[in-house]
């Protein structure tokens, strides 16, 4: 959504609802249903002070209202949204009327000579100046002709820049503001989403499997035996010589 930028939107705002409006608009600008609680904490002013303000702008229509029943306290919250669509025909409407004002003053100036006080007690026409002898009617000085070459040059300045953003606004898109959805509804959709996704089929991915591993044997090595035997080799033998003896005696 393109916004109205704020050179142009601030003085449309100060001439149709006054200078501390915009604050207001600014906050709103952008949002959709923003509750009159927080617009009076962001604001730091009273709840009654900001509908004033608010009832200021829908007095053009320039905002959108809707109201929720608080279930706590019983009583109806209204929130506002800015209504852009509206607000950028609007400010183009009164800048036409400002240019149709400006070029008649600027053909008034063109065509008459004005005649002014030293002291700046008036400004008067060549017909006027003439009803007053050219003479001050406050102070009595007489009447200086005005060089007016300035004024219109300003004026002119001023026509080109309202002319600009007539044109600027005009090809200026603005897409209205899509409602913001109840609660209910949003989570309505969450569970239809979560069931959609379940009732689908998965498809079982095919893993693909490693050959396995030839295992390779390492030789061990047999451990010293750290422990010396307890006799000798020659005890060993005789032991040994003395228990076959014995042996052939029971068989005999």
């Amino acid at each position: 959504m393109y916004m109205i930028p704020d050179e142009i939107l601030n003085p449309v705002i100060e001439d149709i609802a006054g200078e501390d409006v915009i604050p207001l608009v600014q906050l709103i600008k952008g949002k959709i249903n923003v509750s009159e609680f927080r617009m009076a904490e962001k604001l730091d002013i009273t709840i009654n002070r900001v509908r004033n303000m608010v009832y200021r702008l829908s007095s053009y229509d320039l905002v959108d209202s809707s109201r929720k029943k608080d279930k706590k306290k019983g009583w109806y919250v209204y929130s506002w949204t800015l209504n852009m669509p509206k607000l950028r025909d609007l400010s183009v409407k009164l800048k036409l009327d400002n240019i149709e004002r400006l070029e008649q003053r600027l053909r008034t100036e063109k065509a008459n000579d004005f005649f002014r006080c030293p002291d700046k007690h008036i400004r008067a026409s060549y017909t006027l100046a003439m009803e007053h002898n050219f003479k001050c009617p406050e102070c009595g000085l007489n009447l200086e002709k005005e060089d007016n070459t300035k004024l219109i040059e300003t004026i002119n300045k001023t026509l080109l820049k309202l002319k600009q953003e007539v044109e600027f606004l005009r090809e200026l898109k603005i897409k209205p503001m899509p409602e913001k959805k109840p609660v209910k509804q949003i989570i309505k959709k969450k569970i239809r989403k979560k069931k959609a996704t379940l009732e689908k089929p998965t498809k079982k991915k095919k893993i693909k499997r490693k050959p396995p591993k030839k295992k390779s044997f390492k030789k061990v090595k047999k451990p010293k035996n750290k422990f010396k035997p307890k006799f000798s080799k020659t005890k060993l033998k005789r032991s040994s010589k003395i228990k076959r003896f014995f042996s052939r005696k029971k068989r005999r």
